[in-house]
Formats: structure tokens, sequence, C-alpha cells
């Protein structure tokens, strides 16, 4: 199922980011993801792409491919484009709350296990600069909510990530 998009908006009256995405044969995913859900992604994703790349790679060489990949995310990721919704949507027009998740490196894919309150899961694979890019829009929302947490992330100077989510209005973003 590769993934063709992502969306996300922040739901100020939930207090939760809405994620959506879809996939390149028409399939769309709608969930609720909570601060603590997105927190536990954003700060996993280094050591999680990194440790996928130490399957290939030395330690050393590992940390600095995925700070080159992190440093490209954020130079080329627009977070402007319009959204397209795909024609099936797989677990229901309304978004369905993520309750526990598991990230981890297989191979050279990036394994997210998403468990919902349906008492259902979700298993999502992505290589790990799709992933990086897919932080980055969690992250330019989490701070839209003004949750304070964190992304690891070593900014070069002069480097920010393209697009403008503006002030203190609910808004939506697109990778």
């Amino acid at each position: 199922m590769p993934i063709k998009q992502f969306s996300g908006q922040w739901a100020a009256d939930e207090d939760r980011l809405l994620f959506r995405f879809n996939t390149a044969d028409g399939r769309e995913f709608r969930f609720w993801l909570t601060r603590n859900i997105t927190r536990a992604i954003i700060e996993s994703s280094q050591r999680v792409v990194t440790a996928a790349l130490k399957k290939h790679f030395a330690p050393e060489t590992a940390e600095a491919i995925q700070e080159f990949q992190q440093q490209t995310a954020i130079q080329t990721t627009q977070f402007n484009e319009p959204y397209a919704s795909g024609q099936n949507v797989v677990l229901g027009e309304d978004p369905v709350l993520v309750i526990g998740l598991a990230i981890q490196a297989e191979k050279e894919m990036m394994s997210i296990d998403l468990r919902l309150v349906t008492k259902q899961n979700v298993n999502i694979k992505i290589r790990p600069p799709v992933f990086q890019k897919m932080v980055l829009l969690l992250n330019k929302l989490q701070e839209q909510a003004r949750w304070g947490i964190n992304l690891p992330v070593r900014p070069e100077p002069d480097v920010q990530a393209q697009g403008n989510i503006g002030g203190n209005t609910p808004g939506s973003m697109t990778h």
C-alpha cells in the first residue's frame, strides 16, 4: 500500500490532530492522534530511522545519512499541496482514535503499527525519507497546537521547512 499523500489538521475543540493519508490505489485512512501518540512518533523518529540505516551502514555513516535525509526533508517538504481524498475510506468517514503505537525498522522500511480504539490495527510500511516527511507534518501541526513537543533535529543555519501555517487559527496542511 504505497502512500501517496499525508494530510493533517489540528482540531482545537478536540485538542487532537486529524491525520489522514491516501494510497496509490485510492484508499484513504483517517485517524485522531492524541498529544501522547504524536509525541511518541516525533520523539522516536531519529532513533528509529537511524536503526533502520544501521542495518546497512556503519553507525557513524547511518547517523550521517539520517541527518542528511532529515535536512533534505526539511528543505523540500511543502505543506500547501491540495489533498486528494481517496475514493475508498477504509475505516469509515469518521476518524478513528489511535490508542497505541509501535514503530520499528524492518529491512529498508519503517513499520508503523497503529492500535485503534476499535480494537483494530493498521500497519503502515514506508521508507525512512517518507517517514521523516510525515514527522515534519506532525511536528508543524503540534507546533500549531502549542503542545511543546520538540522535534529532535539539528537544523543547519538558515534552513527552514517550506510552507507557513499561520498564527492561532486551526488550519490544515498537506504533504
